[in-house]
């Protein structure tokens, strides 16, 4: 599904209004640990045995096949670290689409439910039926009803009542979305996962999905999440929070003090990883010294930049090449360094820098955060690329580890 990736940029906002634009400030409360929620009186799920995989298509987001209802119907669904509630959009007048009337195991979450009660986006419906609406920052809409129903990852893995939306009004061309964040009501709290992980291969290709232990991971590297124990205006607590230390393209490091990396004392500033956003944003100040810093080092490519040129309205550095110019930039491209705690780095050069947008346009695959309208840092899919990525909610920390997916 070539859908634009505007539809992806879904990770910080989760069921909820968009983050505001704040201003930077230095951040004093941070902490590195956080405490796992999870309420016992969840639906419960078939505990896999060691671990469970399977494999996901890669085609600008992760594309997964679950079957859901009773009998078992198949639906596509993506995967979403960024968002906190899963949902299948349903539609009469789309005989692909989910339909909860032909499932026998379906029943609506009721308002009195203390699962509605506690979502920040429920809204009570007619017939006493929990209903929620959100928006993203892109302008993409949604609205629908809260149910529960039979899921299915594997045979080896069934959550027996997932809590879920029934997307009745959207605007996103998506079928559903399986939200991975640290929410109360994500796929991963309700069914009690300790760990996950994928590797994301090529644009097209298939890559592997596992739920529990993954057999690869002797050989991850572990950096702790950072959170924040007070309750911030900006700062999304069920995100995934990476404590970035700073960049360097080849052996430059951006010159730039540690706490412009850091959340502020508002929670501004924060930098996340998401599976469901493609490319990746930093906020202006570290943006515009990276740009600068990355055409400094490519400036015999100057005369290719496509002038006034903003890729979907957010890539705004873009080149327009032929095939032989493209080959020699890719080859002298310094790789870029992301440097996080423990001494952890995510190292990315060639075609992780630079992306044919459209045919002979290529454009450096970081932008601007302010394009979004808030100020946050975004590691997208597009740079986790090759690699394993592990979210270990119990030991709360993310591991990598390159690989070919």
């Amino acid at each position: 599904m070539e859908t634009s990736i505007h539809f992806f940029i879904t990770l910080f906002f989760f069921i909820s209004a968009p983050l505001p634009f704040a201003m930077s400030a230095p951040f004093t409360n941070l902490s590195l640990s956080f405490p796992i929620f999870y309420n016992s009186s969840q639906p419960s799920s078939i505990q896999p045995q060691g671990s469970v995989g399977t494999s996901f298509t890669y085609r600008k987001a992760l594309f997964l096949s679950i079957t859901i209802g009773t009998p078992p119907q198949t639906q596509p669904v993506l995967l979403d670290t960024g968002s906190e509630l899963s949902w299948l959009l349903h539609s009469v007048s789309r005989t692909s689409a989910y339909n909860p009337s032909l499932s026998s195991s379906f029943s609506y979450l009721r308002c009195k439910n203390h699962l509605c009660k506690d979502f920040d986006s429920a809204v009570c419906g007619q017939r006493n039926r929990c209903g929620y609406s959100f928006s993203y920052a892109d302008g993409t809409v949604g609205e629908g009803e809260i149910g529960t129903e039979v899921m299915a990852l594997s045979k080896n893995f069934v959550i027996n009542s997932l809590v879920f939306g029934v997307q009745k009004i959207s605007s996103d061309p998506l079928r559903g979305i399986l939200g991975l964040n640290r929410g109360q009501l994500s796929f991963i709290s309700q069914s009690k996962v300790p760990k996950f992980s994928y590797c994301i291969p090529n644009h097209g290709s298939e890559g592997t999905f596992y739920i529990g232990t993954n057999p690869n991971s002797n050989s991850f590297r572990y950096t702790k999440l950072l959170t924040s124990n007070d309750n911030l205006p900006y700062f999304d607590h069920t995100a995934y929070t990476l404590n970035l230390h700073g960049i360097r393209l080849g052996k430059k490091r951006l010159p730039l003090e540690r706490s412009v990396f850091q959340p502020d004392h508002t929670g501004a500033g924060q930098t996340i990883i998401d599976s469901g956003t493609q490319y990746s944003y930093m906020t202006g100040t570290i943006y515009g010294a990276l740009k600068t810093e990355f055409m400094s080092q490519n400036v015999k490519y100057e005369r290719w930049i496509k002038s006034g040129y903003v890729h979907e309205d957010v890539l705004d550095l873009c080149y327009e090449m032929n095939g032989g110019e493209v080959e020699g930039f890719l080859k002298s491209i310094n790789h870029l360094f992301l440097e996080f705690g423990d001494g952890v780095e995510m190292k990315l050069g060639g075609l992780n820098l630079l992306h044919e947008v459209m045919s002979g346009i290529w454009c450096f695959t970081f932008g601007n955060s302010d394009y979004l309208g808030s100020e946050i840092n975004i590691i997208g899919n597009h740079h986790q690329r090759n690699m394993w990525v592990e979210y270990d909610a119990q030991n709360y920390r993310l591991g990598f580890a390159p690989a070919r997916c």
